[in-house]
């Protein structure tokens, strides 16, 4: 049984005002008031937004170029450690197809605040649909490939489910494109070095696991101070 008693360095100590952050197009903008420690503790860029030099407003910073409804689920999972993506009065094993497109959208916008953390919890909520047996995404290689540079996680994950999970047939109605080319490149490597154990036992997706996390030898999101509040 989980404790209510943990360890004192998980205070919050909330010194400083809050940051106004400031989302969307000038004809449709959404203010959203964080915890400084927070926002800067799971943001690069918004650590960066945030230094003094760079606030001529005061602690006021402005997106224009992000979706006010998907930095409310980065807003919420600051205060939760969760990403709030099941549709209210809903279960999780109920079917939700436009789930698994919002939880790609919100990795490229973990992307573009530069938060790991986040981004490591959109591909803990990912696995854990996928291993709710509801379905399996087929549609997300080219939204994830063309928002995305280089090896990461998201990738890792798209491509073992197109190689381990995907219906038979399915590879084969893909379109090949700019968007894709790198994907089906990188689902012919992994079919290459595909182990013998995962040729007979096939593949398991660990829950727990941080194996397709991207903070290396960082802190996982699970045990940041303030990323886990239930």
């Amino acid at each position: 049984m989980a404790s209510v008693r943990q360890s004192a360095a998980g205070l919050i100590c909330a010194t400083f005002q809050p940051i106004a952050v400031i989302v969307g197009p000038p004809t449709a903008t959404r203010t959203f008031y964080l915890y400084f420690e927070l926002a800067t503790t799971h943001s690069a860029f918004l650590a960066s937004a945030t230094k003094e030099e760079w606030l001529p407003e005061g602690r006021v910073v402005r997106i224009p170029s992000r979706d006010p409804e998907l930095f409310a689920y980065f807003a919420g999972f600051l205060m939760t450690g969760k990403i709030l993506t099941i549709k209210s009065g809903s279960k999780s094993t109920d079917e939700n197809e436009e789930e698994w497109d919002l939880l790609a959208r919100l990795w490229v916008l973990g992307d573009f605040l530069l938060s790991t953390s986040f981004k490591d919890a959109v591909v803990d909520a990912l696995i854990s649909k996928v291993a709710d047996g509801v379905s399996v995404p087929t549609e997300l290689h080219e939204l994830i490939y063309g928002n995305t540079a280089g090896v990461c996680g998201m990738r890792r994950l798209i491509v073992d489910l197109a190689v381990f999970a995907w219906p038979k047939g399915t590879m084969g109605e893909k379109a090949f494109n700019e968007a894709s080319a790198g994907f089906f490149r990188d689902v012919a490597v992994r079919q290459a070095v595909m182990s013998e154990e995962e040729k007979t036992e096939g593949f398991v997706l660990e829950s727990n696991s941080c194996k397709y996390h991207g903070h290396g030898e960082g802190s996982c999101y699970k045990g940041m101070c303030g990323s886990a509040m239930i």
